[in-house]
């Protein structure tokens, strides 16, 4: 199960690396952004040219950090 500070740890190292890269890059796209531990919810408006191009960074991005994979 892990040491009982395991979910602290995760959330604030996410957390940075949520808000350094992903919510920077991303802004413009995300019109609501909320995370709890293992579970995002997000309201996604696509751009006006390049739709799928811009989502696939996106979902990159965010499995692009530690052995988590985010299902999509």
């Amino acid at each position: 199960m892990g040491t009982p500070a395991a979910c602290t740890y995760d959330t604030i190292t996410y957390g940075q690396h949520k808000n350094t890269r992903i919510l920077t890059k991303f802004a413009p796209n995300l019109l609501y952004y909320k995370c709890y531990i293992y579970d995002i919810f997000r309201i996604w408006i696509p751009p006006e040219t390049v739709h799928n191009a811009t989502w696939h960074n996106f979902k990159e991005q965010i499995n692009n950090w530690g052995m988590l994979k985010w299902i999509i």
